[in-house]
């Protein structure tokens, strides 16, 4: 198995009076090669250890290749030592997507604010943020794999129960969260609470299909999820 990470980024730092920019481009290759050989032996004769002394064997070969590129920008903005804010956006593509030239575009913002000492608390701070990132499908997802078949005697390949989706896409959750950040007594005691909505479309899912149509089921981006959370 050999798995790379290719990653080149660009850092550009600017103060002014009162204010501080902070910049980050970045590009990222990555590559994912699984080859793995499974051998089942039942029947082992007392004392030996190799598979092939075995009165029954089988051999199980399985192997994955995948490919992801992605680029981001970000941009961080501080103003004073109260206002805090950072913006960006990330592209990304995959080997495992049915539209391989299409990158998917996944933004993201931030934004608090510290309020120093408010009644009993040493510190409160406002804060928000809202980001989107995407679940790439499984390798095999959007094809229709073969199995081999002995047909009287003659080896072939027959098609699998489980179609492929040419269009499958990743999927994408989307969060938005708000929260607040105290302290007491000093910093002796803090506080931290974050109210939160998550939802995912696109969700991949195995759909059952129709018995005329020769399988069992297919991969679709056919589900949506949301989650609605305090902590």
């Amino acid at each position: 198995n050999l798995n790379t990470n290719l990653s080149l980024n660009l850092v550009h730092k600017m103060k002014m009076p009162g204010m501080s920019f902070n910049t980050t481009a970045g590009l990222q290759y990555e590559t994912y090669d699984w080859n793995s050989v499974f051998v089942h032996a039942t029947g082992m004769i007392p004392t030996q250890t190799n598979v092939d002394k075995a009165s029954s064997q089988a051999v199980y070969h399985d192997r994955k290749m995948r490919q992801d590129r992605g680029v981001f920008l970000q941009e961080e903005v501080t103003v004073g030592d109260n206002l805090y804010a950072a913006f960006s956006m990330r592209g990304d593509v995959s080997s495992t997507m049915g539209d391989t030239e299409t990158r998917e575009w996944y933004p993201k913002a931030a934004l608090s604010y510290q309020l120093g000492e408010v009644s009993v608390f040493d510190n409160f701070k406002l804060r928000g943020a809202y980001g989107q990132t995407g679940n790439m499908p499984q390798t095999k997802a959007k094809y229709t794999t073969m199995s081999s078949s002995n047909i009287g005697g003659i080896n072939g390949l027959v098609p699998s129960s489980t179609l492929g989706n040419s269009d499958i896409k990743p999927e994408r959750t989307t969060e938005i969260e708000f929260g607040t950040d105290l302290s007491v007594m000093g910093g002796l005691a803090t506080i931290e609470a974050t109210l939160y909505q998550q939802s995912i479309e696109d969700l991949i899912l195995l759909v059952d299909e129709a018995p005329s149509s020769g399988a069992s089921n297919s991969w679709q981006n056919g589900g949506e999820m949301e989650t609605n959370g305090l902590e």
